[in-house]
């Protein structure tokens, strides 16, 4: 493993471990865990067996939970005597749950401000597109044929999914 470089590691589908290694003094290892996916996640790793490391909290067991869509820091683990050897041995398991439904309206309040503004920032050209009268987009492609205006088509097909 190279130094300050993490390893990414699926530990699930859409779920990531990141292992950073740094040759210190001391040395250490500092775990990351990412979910992809629109569930939280309640992670733990164990250590239970390593000598000579510990966790910086204390310990060798440390648990986690993240959100939907975020990359979060577990924790780090530190060699405790470079005069000594070591051994590490590490397990970890996850739980994936339903999210809080106070979080996931604040995804979408932001996910839909986020699209409201690269509309207002895009400069569609008329007749690009055909829209109803409600002002949703009808689908119906039929002016460049270039990639702006085909992301511009999917922030409208997501915004209007969306009204």
């Amino acid at each position: 493993m190279v130094d300050n470089k993490p390893q990414k590691h699926a530990i699930c589908e859409d779920v990531y471990l990141y292992t950073t290694r740094s040759q210190g003094p001391p040395i250490s290892f500092s775990y990351e865990i990412e979910c992809c996916k629109f569930n939280n996640l309640h992670f733990t790793m164990d250590f239970t067996g390593s000598e000579n490391f510990e966790l910086e909290s204390g310990g060798l067991v440390i648990e986690k939970v993240v959100v939907p869509f975020k990359r979060a820091k577990v924790g780090t683990l530190v060699l405790k005597d470079a005069g000594k050897g070591a051994n590490l041995k590490n397990t970890y398991s996850w739980d994936l749950r339903e999210p809080d439904p106070r979080a996931v309206e604040s995804v979408m309040v932001d996910s839909k401000s986020k699209i409201n503004r690269e509309l207002e920032r895009a400069k569609v050209s008329e007749g690009d597109f055909f829209f109803s009268e409600s002002g949703r987009a009808l689908f119906h492609f039929v002016g460049k044929n270039n990639a702006s205006s085909w992301c511009l088509l999917f922030l409208l097909i997501a915004k209007s999914a969306m009204i």
